[in-house]
């Protein structure tokens, strides 16, 4: 289970809302099984497809290249001719579609490990400064702050009780390290609307919904409610990405198809012009 699933445990046990949180719980897991299986049915046929077009360019650079060489070659061309390099580098198409991808998986690995290792706003500040991740990581981070300390301030806890109790997990270090940054901001007599736009963490937005709270009496429930729209936000971004996966894998497997097309026609030129 992931932390921030202990995380709401966690405080549903110091709120008294347990069975609440386990439902909420079980139907983001359930999405999240949901989502998997989408994945493995989506790519698992342009894996399969993109497999065989590997054993298919493994045939061709064994026997077909050979053989054109040698039939190029005997025709005055040289040991290897311009038609024959393009038609090796072609036939290789999938091994650099291969070796980009497990070396994208190795960096991204690598960095993964690198940004772990950081302090928690070292931490923050790299996240940040990657495009399109940085929003979709302001996104994860509102949506779980805002359920945690709602559902504090629902409970009846103070405004200061909710972030020591959210400041002093350990489950998740991030949301640790926002709580107590937004409470020194507040101690100093900040608004917490002001002091979410002067830390900068948060979605767009996000200031709006809280001092419509402040304003109306009713923080927790807003930032519950927020919650609730940054899931469904949440939801529909990951059902985006999974309908993109398949047309780009799709596309992929098109280069190669391409590719082998290319790398059987341009040598066949060099032939014609014996004929």
């Amino acid at each position: 289970m992931g932390d921030q699933y202990l995380v709401s445990i966690e405080m549903a046990e110091v709120t008294g809302r347990l069975s609440e949180a386990i439902e909420i719980v079980s139907k983001h897991l359930t999405f999240q099984q949901q989502a998997k299986m989408k994945l493995l049915k989506v790519v698992s046929y342009p894996i399969v497809l993109f497999s065989f077009l590997i054993l298919l360019f493994f045939a061709f650079r064994t026997y077909f290249l050979p053989n054109m060489a040698s039939v190029v070659a005997s025709r005055g061309q040289g040991e290897k001719s311009a038609s024959i390099q393009w038609s090796a580098f072609f036939l290789h198409m999938p091994d650099y579609i291969v070796a980009g991808s497990i070396s994208l998986c190795c960096l991204l690995i690598i960095f993964i490990f690198y940004v772990r290792k950081k302090r928690i706003d070292i931490q923050l500040h790299l996240l940040f400064k990657i495009p399109f991740f940085s929003l979709f990581w302001r996104l994860i981070l509102t949506r779980q702050f805002s359920r945690h300390l709602g559902n504090l301030l629902l409970a009846g806890i103070s405004l200061q009780d909710a972030f020591d109790y959210l400041k002093s997990q350990q489950h998740q270090k991030q949301i640790a390290y926002i709580a107590q940054t937004l409470q020194e901001r507040i101690l100093i007599g900040e608004s917490l609307s002001g002091a979410v736009v002067l830390v900068g963490y948060f979605y767009p937005k996000f200031e709006h919904f809280i001092a419509h709270g402040e304003a109306s009496g009713l923080l927790g429930r807003e930032l519950v409610l927020y919650c609730e729209l940054l899931d469904e936000k949440l939801q529909k971004i990951i059902e985006r990405l999974l309908a993109i996966i398949q047309p780009l894998l799709f596309i992929i497997i098109a280069i190669c198809v391409i590719a082998a097309y290319l790398s059987i026609l341009i040598p066949m030129y060099d032939v014609i012009e014996f004929i």
